[in-house]
């Protein structure tokens, strides 16, 4: 059966630790990690990678390995190809669990970088672990992400076929492979309106762009107080989107302005810039915000919720993903703001 790869967001070759490949697939099972109540789970993993980007390597499709596991030492790095495997397993408990149904579809695969250990004996954790790390069958914990693309959230676990990955994340789609899924950051401006985009500002007045990060010109502005640069774009370019990135510059270096999105239904909440962390370093006063799509769902109280968990956009303001057509960053202080943006994009 040709097998089709589910890819990486951005390629960076050498984050996985390259092993011999091994010719023949491994039957076990998986089991999701990274949410609520384990929050910020993925990027506390026992091989010290601390916080790991969206939109770097593998991002946050990651595995952890049972301590136990016959392949844990020096797992830390390591890629393994892993595909959902229809079957009836047991758990460490000798329960028998029947996943013969739960499959999106067992021709998918991705790449998952190990970050984390899955031991045998977690006190904070101890049902749990015991029941899946504590090597009975081969097993993986896949981050809800990984999870996610190959069996829904709710079946809680999944039957596997697991492979070293002997390439690099490069390499994810060989020649010849006929089928395949890919999710490519969708660019909204990068040194220019991309294709399906248009400029929706309102009020505001055109300054003198400047060199930004993606290396042509950022589009600036004057917002002067109640407009708005929005980007427009039509209908579906939010689905299956986790995050809005975007590098942004101000006179004053502290974003005064509030960023939301809108839809037909109407626009979802408001997130003021200056309540949250640049994500990213800064380039010629650019700084990377990186504001993941479901706070524009949620009280300002709840972002760092949002952040810890955050999945697949499912919708905001009445609007479902498929419905949210615009980017808005707008001007809410009494006074003009001097503004600048590149690199607009969804991931």
């Amino acid at each position: 059966m040709a097998r089709r790869y589910i890819s990486a967001v951005v390629i960076v070759v050498g984050l996985c630790g390259l092993v011999s490949c091994q010719s023949e697939w491994v039957i076990g099972r998986a089991t999701p990690f990274g949410a609520r109540p384990w929050e910020w789970d993925i990027h506390q993993g026992s091989c010290g990678y601390n916080y790991l980007w969206p939109d770097i390597g593998s991002g946050w499709d990651v595995a952890s390995i049972p301590d136990g596991h016959t392949s844990f030492s020096g797992s830390c790095g390591r890629c393994y190809e892993v595909a959902c495997h229809p079957s009836t397993f047991a758990d460490g408990f000798a329960n028998k669990v029947d996943r013969r149904f739960s499959c999106r579809d067992p021709s998918w695969s991705l790449v998952v970088r190990t970050t984390d250990a899955c031991p045998c004996n977690h006190p904070a954790n101890g049902f749990e672990n015991k029941r899946w790390c504590c090597g009975d069958m081969d097993h993986l914990a896949l981050s809800v992400w990984a999870f996610e693309k190959l069996a829904p959230l709710e079946s809680g676990s999944m039957g596997l076929n697991r492979n070293f990955s002997g390439f690099a994340l490069g390499a994810l789609r060989p020649a010849g492979a006929d089928k395949k899924v890919t999710m490519k950051p969708n660019m909204g401006f990068s040194g220019g309106f991309s294709d399906g985009w248009e400029d929706k500002s309102n009020n505001v007045e055109p300054m003198v762009d400047v060199p930004g990060p993606s290396g042509g010109s950022a589009k600036c502005a004057r917002i002067l107080p109640g407009g708005a640069f929005s980007l427009g774009t039509s209908d579906g370019q939010f689905v299956g989107r986790v995050s809005l990135e975007a590098w942004i510059r101000t006179e004053d270096g502290i974003p005064g302005v509030a960023v939301d999105v809108q839809g037909e239904m109407g626009p979802c909440a408001s997130i003021k810039l200056s309540e949250l962390s640049a994500s990213g370093g800064q380039e010629a006063g650019f700084s990377k915000y990186t504001i993941y799509l479901g706070v524009f769902d949620k009280a300002l109280q709840e972002v760092q919720l949002v952040r810890a968990f955050a999945a697949t956009f499912k919708g905001c303001g009445g609007n479902q993903p498929a419905q949210v057509n615009t980017i808005q960053f707008q001007n809410n202080e009494s006074i003009p703001i001097d503004f600048c943006v590149d690199s607009v994009k969804l991931i």
